[in-house]
């Protein structure tokens, strides 16, 4: 959901997305400011039903299937690649 709703995080990821991932976001001001939208994005989605009361929530968008297709798949599909599909039917 924060990738749909944070343009700048997109952007982040676009831009520094492969050196993140090689440092494992341990470096660097963009590791940190991705790190920190992330979770920003995830409180303000969660805050309102901590309890979670509703269980709609939008950063659930795309693992309604997800989790059936990897499984389905002998996990040989990426966790990314299940969600894409999974948001392709949503």
């Amino acid at each position: 959901a924060a990738l749909v709703h944070d343009r700048k995080l997109f952007e982040l990821l676009e831009e520094h997305g492969p050196h993140m991932i090689e440092t494992r976001f341990a470096e660097g001001a963009a590791a940190e400011a991705t790190i920190r939208r992330s979770v920003d994005a995830m409180l303000q989605c969660i805050g309102p039903d901590l309890w979670e009361e509703s269980l709609v929530r939008p950063m659930d968008f795309g693992h309604s299937l997800s989790r059936t297709l990897e499984a389905t798949e002998s996990f040989k599909l990426r966790h990314g690649e299940a969600v894409a599909i999974d948001c392709a039917f949503c």
